[in-house]
This record gives structure tokens, C-alpha cells and sequence, in this order.
């Protein structure tokens, strides 16, 4: 079985990334690798789909695990009752840029009720903090079963 070093899979997904996911040393192994790539490719299209306002999408990424780690909710749900977006205009909240409009989309909009229930300022950084999560959730557990102690 091949064997990847923090370094070489950094390089793999940019140094940004990298850090994002927290990657160590390693040693990282090509079940890792796809666990990886396949989760990022993933929710790379769930954001896609969240700046085009799917809101089953928004659902997805925002999963009760990853609510439960940066908020004070325990589903999307009860994120979405508690929020001062109804259900018809959460997708709005969460829009990214749309063509042509050079002004910032609505998801890098500081959010009082994010700020002061969550870990975030603007639903963007949440859509992207749940994209980390899920790939650094996919790398871990991958490690688990591949038998490492999971601190990949």
C-alpha cells in the first residue's frame, strides 16, 4: 500500500486546505487520499448548490454533527426555526454572487444571529467551515479504518 506524507498531500490539495484540514505527518494512504478528494469534491458542489440557493443542499453540509460542534443547535431544523430567515428566503441568505453583480453577495454578510449563535460571522464562513468539516470527518474515519489512532 502506498504511503503519503502530510507534505505530499498538501501539495495535493494546497497548503490553505491543508491546514484547514489539519493535516499532521502523516503517514496518509491512498483510501485517505479518496476519502479526501471524494468528500471535497462533494461538498465543493454542495456550496455550489448553496450559493445557487438550494436549500436541501444548505441542509446537507449544515449536519447535525457539524451543528452541534459550532452552534448552539442540534439540527438544521432547529437552526432554520430559530432564524430570522423564513424557510421561502433562507436560500437568499446563504446566495453567493450571481453574474454580473460586482457587490458582495449575501453570504459574506455579517449576520447578528450567526454571530451570536454560532461560531461564525457570515453565512459564508459557516458554508465553508462545513465543507472543512466534512473532508477533515471523511479523512478521519478513513483513518479508522484503515487502523491508524484517527489523529490524521
Amino acid at each position: 500500500m502506498t504511503e503519503y506524507s502530510g507534505e505530499e498531500v498538501a501539495e495535493l490539495v494546497g497548503d490553505d486546505l491543508a491546514a484547514r484540514f489539519a493535516l499532521d505527518d502523516g503517514p496518509y494512504t491512498d483510501a485517505d487520499l479518496d476519502a479526501l478528494t471524494d468528500a471535497l469534491a462533494e461538498s465543493a458542489e454542495l456550496a455550489d448548490d448553496v450559493a445557487d440557493g438550494d436549500v436541501a443542499a444548505l441542509a446537507t453540509l449544515l449536519s447535525p454533527d457539524f451543528l452541534d460542534a459550532h452552534s448552539e443547535f442540534e439540527s438544521f431544523a432547529a437552526f432554520l426555526d430559530a432564524s430570522p430567515w423564513h424557510r421561502d428566503d433562507v436560500e437568499a441568505a446563504f446566495a453567493g454572487r450571481t453574474d454580473g453583480d460586482d457587490g458582495d453577495p449575501a453570504a459574506a454578510t455579517t449576520s447578528s444571529f450567526l454571530t451570536r449563535t454560532t461560531s461564525f460571522r457570515t453565512p459564508g464562513e459557516m458554508v465553508q467551515a462545513a465543507v472543512v468539516y466534512r473532508c477533515r470527518s471523511a479523512l478521519e474515519a478513513s483513518s479508522e479504518r484503515d487502523g491508524d489512532d484517527g489523529e490524521t
